[in-house]
């Protein structure tokens, strides 16, 4: 009777409670339960009912909108949060949004400004998520300018999809990994 009104009342982490009853005792045994507050296999096996963290901020800025779209879906079915930008003006409005990065993959030339121009403005609105530096131009002194700023990857276009997901996983790993 008391475990089938523990296990209405407390759920399925009732079901690793033990009933214990002390041994030598002349006073009357109600027991005692000691619930454990571990996932059960059931939370393992039903994840929804874990709660969720978020998954990490990723902004992407590339002025080729095929380029952009590809990799904004390929890092969404990866597990992330997408904000793309095709300029530097749309760049400027997502970082002033306030809300958290967990990332940035900027393009070294864009239509109205430069990639290294935008990790300083990240930086001055306190934003310091790591950056990655997309670039079809790769020079020596391009890295150095880009690792100068902050940029911890340089990665020269044209590159893989899958390749670009394994770096963003490296500077940036979602929750569960």
């Amino acid at each position: 009777m008391a475990r089938s009104l523990i296990r209405k009342r407390c759920g399925w982490s009732a079901m690793l409670a033990r009933h214990r009853e002390p041994r030598h005792s002349s006073a009357p045994s109600y027991g005692r339960v000691e619930t454990d507050c571990r996932p059960t296999a059931r939370d393992l096996i039903f994840p929804e009912r874990m709660a969720k963290i978020p998954a990490p901020r990723v902004l992407v800025v590339d002025d080729e909108a095929l380029l952009r779209w590809s990799i904004a879906e390929t890092l969404a079915a990866a597990g992330y949060d997408v904000v793309a930008a095709g300029d530097g003006a749309e760049a400027r409005r997502a970082l002033s949004d306030g809300q958290g990065l967990g990332a940035m993959l900027v393009d070294l030339r864009l239509p109205d400004t430069d990639g290294l121009t935008l990790i300083d403005e990240a930086h001055q609105h306190g934003i310091n998520c790591p950056v990655v530096v997309m670039t079809a131009y790769g020079s020596v002194e391009t890295l150095r300018a880009a690792s100068g700023r902050g940029a911890l990857r340089v990665v020269l276009k044209p590159f893989d999809l899958d390749d670009m997901v394994q770096v963003i996983r490296q500077v940036c790993p979602l929750p569960a990994e």
